[in-house]
């Protein structure tokens, strides 16, 4: 994957616990079509390009969970998976660590300055550092919730500490 601008708005995505939740597991895909509405908002809002960070890019092809989630409406960009530290050098890691490897790797001037971006996810296993750009979600808690889809445009727009009436019609 070629290098993007600092500039990028990316969101690391989880998929369990997030993109579903204990209320939706039914059928054969366990996307919740809510919580991909729920999504779209954010990505229609903010501009941001996804990176799955989730374990299931540990064994669903690219091009498949990337159909998957176009099939059940997802209208954004899909950039790339995150890697796999157990993979590539034989030992575990915090997921943390995958997502900041990926930013080394692939914003230009990846360094720890890079802040456009939010992790969305229901495992609390980051970085100290990455504190400010998580967003825990919750399995038995319904996903990516409206409030979170809320916070998740604010964090991405940099509006985080600025109160609702002075910001206008964010949702």
């Amino acid at each position: 994957m070629a290098r993007i601008s600092p500039n990028t708005r990316i969101i690391f995505l989880d998929m369990d616990g997030v993109m579903n939740h204990m209320g939706y597991m039914k059928g054969l895909d366990p996307i919740d079509p809510e919580c991909i509405k729920r999504l779209n908002e954010i990505v229609e809002y903010t501009d941001a390009k996804i990176v799955i960070s989730s374990t299931w890019r540990k064994y669903t092809p690219f091009n498949t969970l990337a159909g998957r989630m176009t099939k059940m409406g997802f209208i954004g960009e899909i950039l790339d998976y995150t890697p796999c530290i157990d993979r590539e050098y034989g030992y575990s890691a915090p997921r943390g660590c995958e997502i900041q490897l990926w930013i080394k790797r692939n914003i230009a001037d990846g360094d720890c300055a890079y802040r456009r971006y939010i992790i969305l996810d229901d495992d609390s296993d980051m970085l100290l550092e990455q504190r400010e750009n998580f967003i825990l979600t919750d399995f038995s808690g319904g996903g990516l919730t409206i409030n979170m889809a809320h916070r998740a445009k604010r964090a991405l727009m940099g509006l985080e500490n600025i109160p609702d009436q002075f910001i206008g019609d964010c949702p």
